[in-house]
This record gives C-alpha cells, sequence and structure tokens, in this order.
C-alpha cells in the first residue's frame, strides 16, 4: 500500500482524499454527464479513465494546469480583485 505524507506547509499540494482537484476534475465532470445520460456505469469507468489519462499527461506540467487552461478557455472564472475577465487578452497601460 502507498503511503502519502500529510501536508505539513501551506504550499504543499492541496488534496480531496487521495486526489488533486486537477485529478478530480475529469472523473467529476463525466460522473455528472452520465447521470444526464443516464448512462453512469459507462461514464464513471470513462471518467476513470480521463482522470488517469490527465494524471498521465500533467506529470510534467506544474500544479494546476488544468484549472489553468479552464479559466484561459473561459470555464472557470473566480471572483476577486486578483482575477480579470478571462476573455481579456490584452492589457494595456493607461
Amino acid at each position: 500500500m502507498k503511503t502519502y505524507k500529510f501536508p505539513h506547509n501551506a504550499k504543499d499540494k492541496e488534496r480531496i482524499l487521495l486526489w488533486t482537484p486537477d485529478q478530480l476534475l475529469p472523473f467529476c465532470a463525466c460522473f455528472v454527464l452520465g447521470i444526464v445520460t443516464e448512462q453512469l456505469t459507462l461514464m464513471a469507468f470513462v471518467g476513470l479513465l480521463a482522470s488517469w489519462a490527465y494524471t498521465r499527461y500533467s506529470a510534467g506540467k506544474p500544479d494546476g494546469y488544468l484549472m489553468h487552461i479552464a479559466y484561459w478557455i473561459g470555464l472557470f472564472a473566480p471572483k476577486g480583485r486578483g482575477f480579470i475577465n478571462p476573455y481579456h487578452r490584452r492589457i494595456l497601460p493607461k
């Protein structure tokens, strides 16, 4: 059995049970799609495969890569002063 270290610093990876939010997002999206299309078993399996494939793909990428891509496309727009509208591609000085 593989052991996981409990994060002791604020900059350690955030985890939901055993997975990071980036790894959990493809599974959750496929799970919801499976509920909508009434194909839950198939889409749960597809979600597991998508999550596994994303984990393999993002092995050399920085943390939060999927969230950044979702923000850049416009699917994820957090609220707050630090976040600008994701559709503003060019910011010009005054």
